[in-house]
């Protein structure tokens, strides 16, 4: 009987030591950066257990009970997948109406000595107006490759000169030296797309400098974020240029008797 009992008793002992034993498991990851899967790899075990990073083959070494790293590797299985990638296109347009007027004058005068006439009306005045108004649209499209949920910046710009005036005061008299140095003023949006199926969300952020009187360089930033389906147009703006100071930074107009309506699209493909 006392036999009997202390075989279970070891029994039972290896039983306890083969559960609270560490389990150590290489996981090599494929797709991500292993900074990024040791980050979650460390909120995910236990007080006791340890996880450390090989840089040299991009893998992770996890020692922790059975269940916690089971536990890991289900979730790494979810996490290191290969991140899709996405073609962001951007396209600027405007559309532009020149409204014109054209007047003309037609009829006749007469005095003691003669007629003098022009037209269909001998007798009289005739006054025609004729209103005109020529539209066209123009554009710029620009793309890029960007992997789903990184940032990507397209920019326009120029580079605007500057005159600067220094003083040389080691002469008995001030001489003074003009230089010119130039600043880069900037204009373009920041994308950041996250492809969910078949459709997007882009976190879209305009980023604007414009040059104003006094050589002041002045910076806006907005910023939004949209659904769209992917492979189609979606406008995301549109204003009349000439009541958007902000917008003007992508066209320029200079025509007194023109408005101008812009619009901006966005579309992502796979």
């Amino acid at each position: 009987m006392k036999k009997h009992l202390l075989s279970i008793i070891i029994m039972c002992s290896f039983i306890c030591l083969s559960c609270f034993a560490d389990t150590v498991e290489i996981i090599q990851i494929r797709y991500r950066s292993a900074g990024d899967a040791l980050k979650i790899v460390e909120s995910l075990i236990t007080p006791d257990g340890s996880v450390t990073m090989d840089e040299r083959t991009n893998s992770l070494v996890v020692k922790d009970s059975e269940q916690s790293v089971t536990r890991i590797l289900q979730v790494m299985q979810k996490f290191d997948k290969a991140i899709e990638q996405a073609k962001v296109r951007i396209r600027f347009t405007e559309n532009e109406i020149d409204e014109n007027r054209s007047v003309s004058i037609t009829g006749g005068v007469h005095g003691k000595h003669g007629r003098i006439s022009s037209g269909a009306n001998p007798d009289g005045v005739d006054v025609r107006v004729k209103d005109v108004d020529k539209r066209k649209s123009a554009g710029n499209e620009y793309f890029i490759n960007v992997a789903s949920g990184s940032p990507a910046y397209i920019i326009t710009g120029k580079r605007v000169p500057y005159n600067e005036r220094w003083i040389n005061l080691n002469r008995r008299h001030p001489v003074g030296m003009d230089t010119v140095v130039f600043e880069n003023v900037e204009t373009g949006l920041e994308v950041t797309p996250v492809i969910r199926g078949d459709h997007a969300d882009i976190k879209i952020v305009p980023r604007i400098s414009d040059r104003k009187q006094g050589g002041i360089i002045r910076y806006s930033e907005a910023a939004t974020v949209i659904n769209v389906p992917l492979g189609k147009w979606v406008t995301i703006g549109g204003a009349d240029k000439n009541q958007n100071e902000v917008l003007q930074t992508f066209f320029e107009n200079s025509g007194k008797d023109k408005v101008s309506y812009f619009s901006i699209s966005i579309m992502v493909e796979k």
